[in-house]
């Protein structure tokens, strides 16, 4: 009998020694899990920032290449109606 409560306490152990490894596993896992997150935001915010930037730039092209070229338009017309 006292053989089989050895076996039972040894197959206990083990499964306590599973059950914390598994513990202690999912528990880095968590913290793995949580610390890609941050960085996800982190990596999330700075390119969100970036696209903004880009887009303010590309505005300020967009508007001073219209610009440019309305005021070459407005002097080439102004040549073609002093030849008219």
């Amino acid at each position: 009998m006292k053989n089989y409560n050895t076996i039972e306490e040894f197959k206990n152990a083990i499964k306590r020694v599973l059950f914390n490894k598994l513990s202690d596993d999912v528990c880095i896992t968590f913290h793995c899990i949580e610390e890609i997150v941050l960085r996800c935001n982190t990596v999330l915010n700075t390119m969100m920032a970036k696209m903004e930037m880009f887009r303010a730039q590309k505005v300020e092209d967009i508007a001073l290449i219209t610009k440019e070229h309305l005021d070459s338009n407005i002097k080439f017309y102004e040549r073609v109606d002093f030849f008219f």
